[in-house]
Order: structure tokens, then C-alpha cells, then sequence
């Protein structure tokens, strides 16, 4: 690239990106020129020596300040998803409770068929090693069923305080006219997933239920209503 290429397409570069004294810069790349040709280097060398002309530009790239943006508060908006927020939280502590127990069963389980001896006893031959399998099966069942719940303890820990804080800001009124579009999110994120959540529980209770009762309306066998 020689001299006048280089001139016009960094010219070109720096009024694109809005740099406002690029005649200045221009000026001191072709004195640069000018100083190194006297040296006796070419307009190529030059040109290479200076680097690409993006890589140039990055080092004039204008900072551009972030924008944030924001949304009208609706106070009705905030107490609905205040509201399905913390039921969603509560079910899935609760689900949260379920992992932890079953972790604690299949510790036990696991356990029991490592150190029983009659368990199976209608295949003599396999007693041991079967109940071993079972064993170290259930108490890795276990250790996996054991971490998830850690792993959701923390993150829904992390939502809570969230939560919490965000509350606390409206009730401070810090945050009366203007929502950031984040914490709108997060809390619309809850929101559906706790939702979901919920709706799978009642989809499982509901088939629990008429696997135990054989009727599809199981609640007429247990009086719920009565």
C-alpha cells in the first residue's frame, strides 16, 4: 500500500468512526511518511511498519458510553410479579426439599443393600454381587441427587437476595419512577420459571395420585372435599 492509499483510507476510517481532529492525525502520519522516506524506505515498508488500517483505527475508536435501559415501573406489575415470584421461590425450595430427602433415602438404601445378605434371597447365587451393584448404584444415585440440591440451594439463594434487594429499593422508593430492564427480566424469568415448575409438580401429583387410587378422580377416595 503506498503513501496516498494509506492517507485516503485512514482518512476515510477516522471520519467514519467520529474522530474530531483527524486532519491532525493525517498530518502527523504523512510528516511520519515524509521522515521515513528521506531514510530511504519505500511507501510499502512504511505502510506495513505503521500496521493494518482497522488495527489503527481501534486505537482512535471513541468510547461510547453504555445505555441502560429502562422501563416505566407499573406498581401492579411489580406486586403480580412480587407475588408469583415468591410462590415460585417457595415450590422450588420445596422441590429443592424433595432432592434433599431422596438423596438421604438412597443414602440409606444404598447402604442396606451393600450390608444385607438375605436381601434377594430368591436368587442365592447372586445375593452379593446384585446387592453390591444396587448398592453402589443408589449411593451414587444419592451423591448426584446430594449435589444438585447444594447447587440449587446456592442459585436459589442468589434469586432470593435479588429479590429481597429489589424490594427493599422499592419500598425505600429508590426505585419509584424508573425499572431497570434487567431486574425486570430476572423477576420475569422467576416468574415463568417458578410457573412451570409448579404446573410439572401438579402434572406429577395428579398421576401419583391415580396410580395410587386406580380413579382419576382420587380425591373423592381420599375425602378431600367430604
Amino acid at each position: 500500500m503506498n503513501k496516498i492509499t494509506f492517507i485516503q483510507e485512514l482518512e476515510k476510517g477516522l471520519k467514519k468512526i467520529g474522530v474530531k481532529d483527524y486532519i491532525d492525525i493525517i498530518k502527523d502520519y504523512e510528516v511520519h511518511f515524509d521522515n521515513e522516506l528521506k531514510k530511504g524506505k519505500s511507501e510499502e515498508e512504511i505502510a506495513k511498519e505503521l500496521g493494518s488500517i482497522p488495527d489503527i483505527l481501534s486505537d482512535f475508536q471513541v468510547d461510547e458510553k453504555p445505555v441502560v435501559v429502562q422501563q416505566r415501573a407499573n406498581p401492579a406489575t411489580i406486586i403480580l410479579n412480587d407475588t408469583f415470584g415468591i410462590l415460585g421461590l417457595f415450590t422450588l425450595y420445596m422441590l429443592n426439599l424433595v432432592f434433599i430427602s431422596a438423596s438421604i433415602i438412597c443414602l440409606v438404601l444404598g447402604l442396606y443393600l451393600m450390608t444385607s445378605m438375605d436381601i434377594f434371597s430368591f436368587v442365592p447365587l447372586l445375593v452379593f454381587p446384585f446387592s453390591l451393584f444396587a448398592g453402589l448404584t443408589t449411593l451414587t444415585l444419592s451423591v448426584f441427587l446430594f449435589f444438585v440440591s447444594i447447587q440449587t440451594f446456592e442459585s436459589l439463594n442468589e434469586k432470593t437476595r435479588k429479590l429481597i434487594n429489589w424490594n427493599l429499593l422499592v419500598i425505600k422508593g429508590e426505585a419509584k419512577e424508573l425499572v431497570k430492564a434487567k431486574q425486570s427480566k430476572l423477576i420475569s424469568i422467576l416468574t415463568k420459571f417458578s410457573g412451570i415448575i409448579l404446573i410439572i409438580l401438579i402434572i406429577i401429583s395428579y398421576i401419583v395420585g391415580v396410580m395410587i387410587t386406580k380413579e382419576a378422580e382420587f380425591w373423592h377416595y381420599w375425602n378431600w372435599f367430604a
